[in-house]
């Protein structure tokens, strides 16, 4: 699904960071990672039953990376089926995302999205995909302390709510 080409990036950056609240507590790492040892569905088919690709949107070697390697050693360890961890870095998080977005939603290819990549990116950038609609959160792997900070000196706001009174009430500043 695409943005609405209407919305303005204030409105945008409420609804997406509203969303994202309810499943990551305003910055933590969300993992569309669905997998269970148990039935995965009607069928009586086992989850998983083949290799599960595990996307991370940035290069290797950082956090994201880190927790997604250790993710999957664990998930092979409980279900006995390869995770491969691919790296597919760009444009703040948006190649490895869309990749993701464009795949069979059967499960086995799962992305490890960011407050970054699922927040901050389509508050700047129409994005090929809808962050919110277009993806199913399944667990949480790690949660990491953001902070909204601003100069006292240059915004009088005090709280969350005062900010965004502030910024509706001055467009394009």
């Amino acid at each position: 699904m695409k943005m609405q080409a209407d919305r303005t990036p204030l409105q945008t950056i409420e609804r997406t960071v509203m969303k994202s609240l309810s499943f990551c507590v305003a910055a933590c790492v969300a993992v569309v990672l669905v997998f269970s040892s148990s039935g995965a569905g009607a069928q009586g088919v086992q989850y998983p039953t083949r290799r599960i690709d595990l996307v991370v949107p940035f290069p290797a070697g950082g956090a994201t990376d880190v927790i997604a390697r250790l993710a999957a050693q664990m998930v092979f360890e409980k279900t006995g089926q390869p995770v491969v961890v691919q790296n597919k870095a760009g444009a703040t998080g948006e190649v490895g995302s869309e990749y993701v977005s464009r795949a069979n939603p059967d499960g086995y290819t799962l992305l490890v999205a960011t407050a970054s990549t699922h927040a901050v990116l389509p508050a700047y950038h129409k994005l090929p995909y809808d962050t919110v609609t277009g993806f199913e959160e399944a667990t949480l792997l790690a949660t990491f302390p953001n902070m909204l900070v601003v100069n006292p000196d240059k915004v009088p706001a005090k709280t969350v709510a005062e900010l965004i009174a502030l910024l509706k009430s001055n467009p394009g500043k």
